[in-house]
């Protein structure tokens, strides 16, 4: 008489032109330490980067309009929150603040969106090339000739400037 095979086979053991039989014991995925989430998240510190790009050189009175851009560079979407709160673009000249989005949460477009990696948000700010003060008020005259520079901020991320000379 031939033996029987054992009732418990296992796939090191089975022939291999054996057809697939059904496992003892059930096997279920071990859960994840994290668990992965469905939907993006607001953009963690760090995988944002700030773009800004301006005129040079600009003739008094002439107004600046910026080019902001806040890119992904995290490897999955995101959700970014722009708003006076969070971003800001101020101009000074040496130590002397000229203007500043601070002064005016308006002049930031607040939007909230999604991002996949290496996606951008872009928006224009436009500077009068006069001062700011703090009630969303800029004064009548233009700033003298000089150099000036425009810094954006975004939390966790690297500020970017842009130095512009103004000419009589």
């Amino acid at each position: 008489a031939e033996p029987t095979p054992s009732a418990a086979v296992t796939a090191s053991t089975a022939p291999a032109s054996a057809s697939p039989t059904p496992v003892s014991s059930p096997v279920s995925p071990s859960p994840s330490a994290t668990p992965t989430p469905t939907a993006p998240q607001a953009c963690a510190s760090g995988v944002t980067r700030v773009g800004l790009a301006g005129f040079q050189k600009l003739k008094k009175g002439a107004p600046q309009t910026f080019k902001v851009a806040l890119t992904n560079t995290g490897t999955v979407p995101c959700i970014l929150s722009v708003s006076g709160s969070t971003f800001a673009l101020t101009v000074t000249s040496g130590s002397d603040r000229i203007w500043s989005t601070d002064d005016c949460s308006s002049w930031v477009p607040a939007k909230k969106l999604s991002l996949r990696p290496q996606q951008s948000y872009a928006f224009d700010i436009t500077w009068s090339a006069t001062r700011s003060k703090k009630t969303c008020k800029t004064t009548k005259d233009p700033v003298a000739p000089g150099t000036y520079v425009a810094k954006a901020t975004f939390p966790g991320a690297t500020a970017a400037r842009v130095v512009m000379v103004i000419s009589a």
